[in-house]
């Protein structure tokens, strides 16, 4: 059995998250062991004054593997690889393109002056379903910037947030997901993400950090 968890919106600074937890529950004889976890969401941020259009960077914070370059339990750019079609370095780490469905499974995104957003449908499997180990083993992290699409500038205050998973109570009682709720996180102190970002694009950490505003 599995199920989407309502949650309500939630916003920080000039972000605004919108999620749906998921989390199915293992079948102790199925083909694959396990449990599956993870979201539906959609990130928007909102300028405070609308001039040149933006788009989101995502970085993830994963328990397992999505791409070859993904490093376990680190901070990535949600990013298969850089868009080399973008001449402003920053605008390289954009979540997702404009042609895909994140209803399908892939990535959609919107680029805009007034509003941009991303929309993602993440799943992960955790196959230690020790309830000691359940929590910790699936903790997954997200945290999102806005860069401006005209100056390259990525915008210092993002926002920082996740989710896991929590075992049953007891007998018969389902398995449950735990949000962490938003929080502001800057990029300019946060060497964390300023590696991800530096080693995705192959720059030093220092070339980043000059495009923050």
């Amino acid at each position: 059995m599995s199920h989407s968890l309502p949650e309500p919106s939630l916003d920080i600074g000039r972000f605004s998250l919108d999620l749906h937890p998921h989390v199915s529950q293992p079948a102790p004889n199925g083909p694959q062991p396990g449990l599956v976890y993870g979201a539906d969401f959609k990130v928007g941020y909102t300028p405070a004054l609308a001039r040149n259009p933006l788009g989101l960077i995502q970085l993830v914070f994963p328990q397992t593997k999505r791409f070859e370059h993904t490093n376990l339990y680190a901070w990535n750019v949600d990013k298969r690889a850089p868009d080399t079609g973008q001449s402003l370095l920053m605008a390289r780490c954009l979540y997702g393109s404009d042609d895909g469905d994140s209803t399908a499974g892939g990535q959609r995104r919107r680029l805009g002056a007034d509003q941009c957003w991303l929309a993602a449908a993440p799943r992960e499997t955790c196959k230690s379903i020790a309830a000691a180990v359940v929590p910790t083993a699936t903790l997954t992290k997200f945290a999102q910037y806005a860069v401006d699409l005209v100056t390259g500038k990525i915008a210092n205050a993002g926002m920082l947030w996740g989710y896991y998973v929590l075992p049953p109570g007891g007998a018969g009682q389902p398995y449950a997901m735990q949000v962490q709720p938003p929080q502001e996180t800057r990029l300019r102190s946060n060497n964390e993400h300023l590696s991800a970002l530096a080693g995705f694009l192959g720059v030093p950490t220092a070339e980043v950090r000059s495009h923050i505003d």
